[in-house]
């Protein structure tokens, strides 16, 4: 699945929500605040609503609401929202109003197939995935022991209706925590609870460079000094100039992390994971 970008100039369709007042946090140069979304606020599941099922491996099955259903329910209730009119406008990526979040992207569903491949082990351990979307690696790691998941995704609409309701549909956790806004904002968060994670999962997060500053930031703030890093992406996005190896250099220049090992997933535009842990002595 490819990204359809809405970069560059703002268009017609985005200026109809990106310049009332109501929409400022919109704007690229305001940040959009870190927002718990809590359990005890979800509205019940609809168990008739319609799922579908991804195999990992012969023994699990993952489950995710269907997103065309999921859209069709946040546009009746959220019309004004900036997802949906991003959604309606046919783009999958929006600067600073959509990020794809209601969809279930390749590069997930293959870190999630490496997770359960290379059998890492998550019993006991914090984890964190950022930029989640539908949620699904965060969901193998609660359904795989972890001690605590904390999944964040830019939108708060994202998250509600789609992230955690597929949480509850695959585990009887509620532990786990769910968090909405700019990265920069969420580091703000890790940093006052003083968290720190074991394991950091993130995947198709790594297209724009501009954001690199943003998510290598956290990443440093909030993984442990033993921690890894597990991120996967396609090895090059079409119109913004993001990849896998321009990340992975970034974070080696910039002296905190180093890249332990990588798997390539052939495919018309091929995909990668690679893994990352501190460089000794960088914490």
């Amino acid at each position: 699945m490819s990204f359809k970008f809405n970069f560059g100039e703002v268009n017609c369709e985005q200026q109809k929500y990106a310049g009332s007042e109501a929409d400022d946090s919109r704007n690229a140069d305001v940040v959009l605040p870190c927002k718990e979304i809590r359990f005890a606020n979800m509205k019940p599941i609809d168990v008739s609503q319609k799922t579908i099922a991804y195999e990992i491996g012969s023994e699990l099955s993952l489950l995710v609401l269907d997103s065309e259903k999921v859209e069709q329910d946040v546009s009746e209730k959220s019309p004004a929202s900036g997802v949906i009119n991003a959604v309606q406008s046919h783009s999958d990526l929006v600067p600073s109003v959509y990020e794809g979040g209601l969809k279930v992207w390749e590069c997930s569903l293959d870190l999630v197939q490496y997770l359960h491949t290379e059998k890492i082990d998550m019993r006991g351990k914090y984890v964190l995935e950022l930029g989640c979307g539908a949620g699904l690696p965060g969901i193998f790691a609660a359904v795989s022991g972890a001690a605590q998941v904390y999944l964040q995704d830019y939108n708060e609409e994202v998250l509600e209706h789609y992230t955690l309701p597929n949480f509850c549909i695959n585990t009887q956790d509620r532990t786990s925590r769910f968090f909405s806004g700019d990265w920069s904002s969420f580091e703000e968060q890790i940093v006052m609870e003083k968290i720190r994670f074991d394991v950091i999962l993130t995947s198709e997060t790594i297209y724009e460079p501009q954001n690199y500053d943003k998510l290598h930031s956290l990443m440093d703030a909030s993984l442990r000094d033993d921690g890894i890093i597990y991120l996967a992406a396609k090895s090059y996005y079409f119109g913004v100039g993001g990849s896998v190896n321009q990340f992975a250099e970034y974070c080696s220049e910039a002296g905190c992390f180093v890249q332990k090992s990588s798997q390539d997933i052939d495919a018309g535009v091929p995909r990668k994971i690679i893994v990352l842990q501190r460089k000794t002595g960088s914490s």
